[in-house]
């Protein structure tokens, strides 16, 4: 039955009109990118969001420098729109200042900029972290609603749009768009549960709140998940019911959606970071569940497994925890893919980066296990370097490239185009001037693969605004 299951959910994907087969590291395509490289800035304390404003100034945002910035991209000169006065960014975790969209309206009448950043709450805690000690015990996101003088470039004023979002220090995701419907979307990650640090905490991916939790105004059912609201931080009356709710939850079932775009038909992509392999591209829709922590990419039992650290049979916190590929301790419960009463229902993703075979043999360390730290996606719409019009544009921390797919492709022509970068690790881009010219942020630490294919921590622009021309 099981593997049953797994061949007709493989046979659906395939068969579906604009699916892609799985992908494996060898069905890469390794091209040149097809622009020039300069540097307009460095030295940002890890710039984490890039958009290019209506007053034709970058808008970023810096994690740890905890700022909204705004830089002329002919002088790379800088201007501080904004600084958030959060707590201190704790050093190995993924809190501060995230990402950031303009009103539709802006600079027509609605100068609001919505901004996602993590804060202490002073009315909830996380259950997780009952320790009052804890630097995490009261750490949550929220989005803030920035309004904007252009005549005095100044910000105004800033009020809450929607608090008390789950966070922690691992798996934030913290990206936000405007959707063609003017509704804002945001992605809130499973917050690195049942993993390294966090392995005795419990995925809450697949759980949905309960009308007396909504009522309360506690979001902790949120991990995991895309919310859609309305600008007032108001649950959308067109929003999905699920589990009998109506929430802000439009999607679930994701590990750390880190990139979301908007289509030029108003279809909404995200990446998504797998475990040590099936790294996701999906495509969203309204009360879509994909699949995690039960599946990893397509429910194929190849290589992932859900082993449920919170749920073993004795006190997890007296296990030595380990990379489900190294195996799981006997009293660790592990669920097959195809075992999970869910698969047949679940979104499949649009693609895979990448998938391992149950027979692969792969070395799974850090820098060599199938997973590319996928960041942000763009499409690009435009027709300037015709090799990429029509194409998904996925920058990777990990591996210092781009990887491009055709959303639309199937079968043998539905394969991933690698341009590596060089030695830096991509956190966003931004495509502009119809897209002749891409701007790219990179962070300011971490490891990277270089050009040689091995794993290094030193990078090559840190912290840095990169300018790309088309040749």
């Amino acid at each position: 039955m099981n593997t049953s299951l797994a061949a007709l959910m493989a046979g659906m994907l395939l068969a579906a009109p604009g699916a892609l087969a799985e992908q494996s590291p060898a069905d890469v395509v390794e091209a040149t990118f097809p622009f020039d490289k300069a540097v307009l800035v460095e030295g940002l304390r890890a710039p984490h969001e890039i958009r290019l404003g209506v007053d034709g100034k970058l808008w970023v945002t810096e994690r740890i420098g905890k700022r909204l910035i705004r830089v002329n991209p002919e002088t790379g000169d800088i201007k501080p729109a904004f600084e958030f006065a959060i707590p201190d960014v704790l050093e190995g975790a993924q809190t501060g200042v995230m990402g950031f969209a303009f009103h539709p309206d802006f600079g027509k009448g609605t100068d609001r900029i919505f901004v996602v950043h993590t804060y202490e709450d002073s009315e909830r805690t996380d259950p997780t972290r009952p320790d009052a000690s804890d630097p995490y015990h009261r750490l949550f996101q929220k989005v803030v609603a920035l309004d904007w003088d252009a005549t005095t470039e100044t910000v105004t004023g800033s009020s809450d749009v929607l608090t008390g979002i789950p966070a922690n220090n691992d798996h934030n995701s913290g990206r936000i768009v405007f959707g063609q419907d003017g509704k804002l979307y945001l992605t809130v990650g499973d917050q690195g549960h049942n993993q390294l640090v966090n392995y005795t905490r419990p995925i809450e991916a697949q759980r949905l709140p309960t009308a007396e939790e909504l009522a309360a105004g506690n979001h902790f059912a949120y991990q995991g998940k895309v919310l859609r609201f309305n600008e007032d931080g108001s649950v959308p009356g067109d929003n999905p019911v699920l589990g009998g709710v109506q929430s802000h939850i439009f999607t679930l079932g994701h590990r750390n959606a880190q990139g979301i775009t908007v289509g030029p038909d108003g279809t909404l992509y995200a990446n998504e970071h797998g475990p040590s392999s099936d790294d996701e591209i999906n495509v969203l829709v309204s009360g879509g569940n994909y699949g995690w922590p039960n599946v990893a990419g397509l429910v194929d039992d190849s290589h992932y497994a859900y082993g449920n650290w919170s749920a073993a049979s004795v006190d997890p916190s007296t296990l030595t925890f380990n990379q489900p590929e190294e195996g799981f301790p006997a009293a660790v419960p592990v669920v097959k893919e195809s075992e999970w009463a869910g698969a047949a229902d679940m979104k499949q993703p649009l693609a895979t980066l990448f998938t391992v075979g149950a027979n692969d043999e792969i070395n799974f360390g850090y820098f060599e296990r199938p997973t590319v730290g996928p960041s942000s996606i763009q499409y690009y719409a435009d027709d300037a370097v015709p090799e990429l019009s029509g194409k998904l544009l996925s920058t990777a921390m990990k591996h210092g490239a781009i990887y491009a797919i055709d959303p639309a492709a199937s079968g043998d022509e539905a394969k991933f185009t690698k341009y590596y970068l060089g030695q830096n690790r991509l956190r966003d881009l931004e495509i502009v001037d119809g897209g002749k010219t891409i701007f790219l942020v990179t962070d300011s630490a971490g490891g990277v693969l270089n050009a040689a294919g091995e794993g290094v921590s030193e990078l090559e622009n840190p912290g840095a605004i990169l300018v790309y021309t088309a040749k």
